[in-house]
């Protein structure tokens, strides 16, 4: 009865297909960096989870596990993107992002088809606790603290002291 191919009503909206308000280019980035909110935040170990799933799924292929620029794709020709990790990409709003994979900048391709609006926010909450974890500096090694017991009991030796002791002019020669 071609019931499935039926024309849909006027003024219908498909299946994640909400008008956005941003043209491509700079200047519609810069607007929805200024404008668009994540409505999750990184924070939420549900969203993060999500987003880190997304992420595995749609992003990693070129931005790598890790989002340094290194996934399969770049090593095998393709033109890397930038690290997600650097502080130009930890500046970007998080609207800004949205945008990016919205409509796609220079390399990067539109994944409005492949990664749902909800998704792309849960997402950029993931690529925030990657950005984090970066930032945040490495733990230093514990210090050692040197035991003055240990100290005293080489130095009370006489083979330890003189094991310690600078050579003598005498023995030099």
């Amino acid at each position: 009865n071609g019931a499935t191919l039926r024309i849909p009503p006027e003024g219908a909206i498909p299946l994640d297909k909400a008008p956005f308000a941003y043209p491509a280019g700079p200047v519609g980035a810069k607007a929805a960096g200024e404008e668009l909110h994540n409505p999750y935040t990184a924070s939420d170990a549900a969203i993060v989870a999500r987003g880190r799933v997304v992420y595995g799924h749609a992003c990693a292929v070129c931005h790598g596990p890790n989002g340094l620029g290194d996934g399969p794709v770049p090593k095998r020709g393709f033109p890397p993107p930038p690290s997600m990790l650097a502080a130009k990409a930890r500046a970007l709003p998080d609207g800004q992002i949205y945008h990016i994979i919205t409509l796609g900048q220079g390399n990067m391709p539109s994944h409005s088809n492949q990664v749902l609006r909800d998704d792309r926010w849960q997402v950029i909450a993931y690529l925030r606790t990657l950005q984090a974890a970066a930032a945040m500096p490495p733990a230093a090694p514990p210090v050692a603290t040197p035991d003055p017991s240990a100290a005293a009991s080489v130095s009370a030796t006489p083979a330890a002291a003189s094991a310690l002791a600078p050579p003598s002019p005498a023995a030099a020669s």
